[in-house]
């Protein structure tokens, strides 16, 4: 009868926390569908373009198109609170160049902020934290001025009560071209990529255990320079999830940000899916080595607010 009342426990916790963050159905551990980078967050959530700020978890080969050797980045997102709970999304992300064309990355997400009352094996009441982690490795390489690919992996570690821990695997390739408008350059981007391809995720041994949220993604980005100090880029996403074969699922993100003076930034976008449609707005500011990012996206389930910096030097 205990065991019984503890996998119901289990069940009920982990539908309460993966549905208050996003709507999805019958995908584990959903914090790894949602977008570490605060810019492309602001623009719908198009993060395989062309990338400004948190390099691993966009376009890892914007890298060697910086002249910078290091880059730091940092974002939190914040959900709407429900029941005195609120759910707190942290990324920090860092990457350098190794001459030239080899890049290493490394980086951290965790979901936390709930409190969940649950049922002990004695029949007593105790709370739970129920947290979500990942620690993300990468490496790239620039094959040629215009190709680079990378590829790495992720540990997986959350916390529902009972852990589960499991391993997945990412990669993708990216072509990168410049162009000339008058006397002005823009450039475009296209990628491909594969993420969280690996293990089953289980909550201990009376559970079954489910396949990671392994997806497709390609897309890319279109710069146009209007005058010197002033451009608009077009970026585009789509991603397909074919993992767990149950919960398949198409999305598209399509995204604008226009920029004045390669210094103030305003961005726009929507995100379209079978579970979910969602409007997106953002704001940046560049000041010398350092950037500064805000966004907000509006949705009936999946309201989300999201500050992030950026350093590279």
């Amino acid at each position: 009868m205990i065991a019984n009342k503890k996998i119901l426990l289990l069940i009920l916790l982990i539908c309460v926390f993966t549905t208050t963050m996003v709507a999805q159905s019958n995908r584990s551990l959903p914090f790894l569908e949602v977008n570490s980078d605060t810019r492309t967050s602001g623009m719908g959530n198009t993060n395989m373009g062309e990338s400004e700020s948190m390099y691993l978890y966009t376009n890892p080969t914007s890298i060697f198109h910086k002249e910078d050797k290091f880059y730091s980045s940092y974002s939190i997102g914040i959900y709407p609170e429900i029941e005195n709970n609120r759910q707190l999304f942290h990324t920090v992300s860092a990457g350098f160049k190794i001459a030239d064309k080899h890049a290493l990355m490394i980086g951290l997400r965790s979901l936390s902020g709930y409190e969940v009352i649950s049922m002990d094996e004695e029949g007593g009441l105790e709370s739970l934290y129920p947290i979500d982690k990942a620690i993300d490795l990468a490496y790239t390489l620039q094959i040629t001025p215009n190709f680079s690919t990378y590829f790495g992996g992720s540990y997986i570690h959350s916390d529902l009560g009972k852990v589960a821990t499991t391993l997945g695997l990412n990669a993708g390739a990216y072509y990168y071209n410049q162009y000339q408008t008058h006397s002005n350059y823009g450039y475009y981007t296209l990628g491909i990529s594969i993420n969280d391809l690996g293990g089953k995720v289980k909550y201990g041994n009376d559970v079954n255990e489910t396949a990671l949220p392994t997806s497709i993604g390609f897309g890319g980005s279109l710069l146009f320079p209007i005058q010197t100090n002033h451009s608009i880029q077009v970026a585009l996403t789509n991603r397909y999830y074919m993992l767990p074969s149950d919960a398949s699922e198409f999305s598209t993100g399509l995204g604008l940000e226009y920029e004045l003076f390669n210094t103030v930034s305003l961005r726009t976008g929507y995100f379209w899916s079978k579970e979910m449609n969602y409007l997106t707005m953002g704001l940046g500011c560049n000041i010398k080595s350092l950037r500064l990012d805000a966004a907000y996206q509006k949705g009936n389930l999946n309201n989300l607010y999201q500050l992030g910096a950026h350093i590279q030097f």
